[in-house]
């Protein structure tokens, strides 16, 4: 069954370490946009991030579509908690969220509507656990003969010496 993450955006954020931190709001949300793109592993998984907002300018649905599977909102005229709180309510299977918080108001409400709920350390656990490894890149200038090999890969190309083949 496919998980529909519900995230409570500055308090990730905050959790994290993230905030404050003197940069652009729109740019750490963003960034937490890739960053939570990760948990839209299996098909079907979705990550909906709600940002608090004291601005009543901001239209009733305004979405940020980051990447595919991973959007966010403004909570307009309410707190990021509440906005979770009413999106868990008015779900037709309320135990397919799993709200990501360490807020323990809002967790403690999420579960009463049959969601299930997860520490922000948790999912960074996971993310880490999950994340792809790159290869440790070599200290140190290269070797002589791998020069020469990289020389002669240049050098010849797919095609021949100097692309001439």
């Amino acid at each position: 069954m496919a998980r529909l993450y519900l995230v409570d955006g500055y308090n990730y954020l905050y959790r994290t370490g993230r905030l404050p931190s003197g940069r652009v709001l729109a740019e750490l949300r963003s960034q937490l946009a890739h960053h939570l793109a990760a948990l839209c592993g299996p098909p079907g998984d979705t990550v909906r991030i709600v940002w608090d907002t004291r601005r009543l300018d901001v239209p009733v649905l305004e979405v940020e579509t980051y990447r595919r599977g991973v959007r966010g909102e403004f909570a307009r005229g309410q707190s990021a908690d509440d906005r979770i709180v009413e999106i868990v309510d008015h779900a037709r299977d309320p135990g397919r969220y799993v709200v990501v918080s360490d807020d323990s108001g809002v967790c403690a409400r999420a579960r009463r509507r049959g969601a299930r709920t997860v520490s922000v350390g948790e999912i960074e656990r996971r993310i880490r656990v999950h994340a792809p490894t790159e290869p440790e890149k070599p200290d140190g200038p290269l070797a002589p003969e791998e020069v020469e090999a990289w020389l002669r890969l240049f050098e010849d190309g797919p095609s021949g010496p100097q692309g001439r083949g």
